[in-house]
């Protein structure tokens, strides 16, 4: 599974981003990337054995001075 990202910051400094991938309200992946660049397209790739179903990804991001995005953005994921 292939996973693409963006995080948008004025300032340009490095985040750590949080990766969440839920069935209904259980969590069933969940992955913390240190330092990443900010302002520039990402991915994340990953082996998961996952059931069909509709699966929601969430991506968060705290920049190293502490500050947290002010909504997490999300998406949903269906796996055949």
């Amino acid at each position: 599974m292939r996973l693409a990202y963006r995080i948008a910051d004025v300032k340009g400094i490095p985040a750590k981003v949080t990766l969440k991938l839920q069935y209904g309200s259980r969590v069933v992946k969940k992955v913390v990337l240190l330092e990443r660049p900010v302002n520039q397209k990402l991915t994340y790739a990953c082996r998961c054995a996952l059931r069909p179903g509709r699966y929601r990804l969430s991506v968060t991001a705290v920049n190293a001075a502490g500050t947290r995005s002010l909504r997490a953005a999300s998406a949903m994921v269906t796996v055949r």
